[in-house]
C-alpha cells in the first residue's frame, strides 16, 4: 500500500492529529528558523556595535596622533627658535670677543708707547698726552682740554683713557713740585 492509500484510509480524527503533529513540527522549525535568524541579527548587531566602537577607537587615535603630531611640531619650532637664539648669542659673544681683542690690541700698544717715554732708571722722559708742554700752566690748560674730549660722560668718552691721562698728569705735576 501507498502513502496516498493509507492517507485516504485514515479517518478525520486521524488527520486532525496528523495535521496537529505537522503543524506543531512546522511551527517548532519555524520557530528553530525564527531563532537561528533572530541569533544571526544579533550577531550582525553585535559585529556593529565592535565596528562602531573600533571606529570611535580609530577617531580617538587619529585626534590622538594629530594632537602628538602637532606638539612634535610646536616643540620642533620652539627647539628652532632656541637654537637661533643660542646662536645669535654666541654671534654677538664672538663679536664682542673680538672687539675686546681689539681693544686689547690698543691698550696694549698704548701702553708700549707710554712706556716708550720712561727711561732706565723710571724717570718720565716724555708724556703721550702732554708732549710740548713745558711749565704747570700750560700742562694744567692740556688736561682740562684732555678731560673735555674724554670724560667717560661725553660720547667719545673713555674711562681707560682717563684714567691714564691722570696719571700722567700727576706725574707732570710732581715733576714740577720738585
Amino acid at each position: 500500500m501507498t502513502k496516498r492509500q493509507r492517507f485516504e484510509m485514515l479517518t478525520e480524527e486521524e488527520c486532525k492529529k496528523i495535521a496537529k503533529k505537522w503543524f506543531f513540527q512546522e511551527s517548532v522549525t519555524l520557530e528553530l528558523q525564527k531563532q537561528q535568524v533572530n541569533e544571526k541579527e544579533k550577531n550582525v548587531k553585535e559585529e556593529q556595535h565592535k565596528l562602531e566602537k573600533e571606529k570611535i577607537e580609530l577617531k580617538q587615535r587619529i585626534r590622538e596622533f594629530e594632537s602628538f603630531e602637532r606638539l612634535k611640531k610646536n616643540q620642533m619650532e620652539h627647539e628652532k627658535n632656541l637654537f637661533e637664539m643660542k646662536w645669535k648669542l654666541l654671534e654677538e659673544e664672538y663679536i664682542r670677543l673680538a672687539n675686546d681683542k681689539l681693544r686689547f690690541e690698543r691698550e696694549r700698544n698704548f701702553y708700549r708707547l707710554v712706556n716708550d717715554g720712561i727711561d732706565s732708571s723710571g724717570k718720565v722722559t716724555a708724556k703721550m698726552f702732554f708732549k710740548g708742554t713745558h711749565d704747570p700752566k700750560s700742562i694744567k690748560k692740556r688736561y682740562r682740554e684732555l678731560i673735555k674730549i674724554f670724560h667717560p660722560d661725553n660720547m667719545n668718552g673713555d674711562n681707560y683713557t682717563l684714567q691714564e691721562i691722570n696719571r700722567e698728569y700727576d706725574q707732570m705735576m710732581e715733576g714740577f713740585q720738585k
